[in-house]
């Protein structure tokens, strides 16, 4: 017997980006559980958004955390290269 395939929908979900900043309203993938998609494309930059449910949120808090990284790396660079220029 052939099972039915479910066609995915979509929901209105809050989702952020952390490209452009963009924080509103956009249609976020139903999953087939009934769960929305951690992750969405943005509308206004076409990047990665991610959905403000607890998943999306996790994942939104582990991108943060890499780019915070990544910036102090950075600035510690830029300070060693600052004090071999000052001796």
């Amino acid at each position: 017997m052939s099972e039915r395939v479910k066609a995915r929908t979509k929901r209105e979900a809050y989702a952020c980006c952390m490209s452009c900043g963009f924080t509103d309203k956009t249609f976020v993938m139903v999953n087939d559980d009934e769960v929305l998609d951690p992750v969405t494309t943005c509308p206004k930059c076409s990047n990665r958004a991610y959905v403000c449910n607890m998943q999306g949120l996790f994942l939104f808090m582990k991108a943060v955390t890499k780019e915070v990284v990544s910036l102090k790396d950075s600035v510690f660079e830029l300070e060693a290269a600052s004090d071999t220029e000052e001796r």
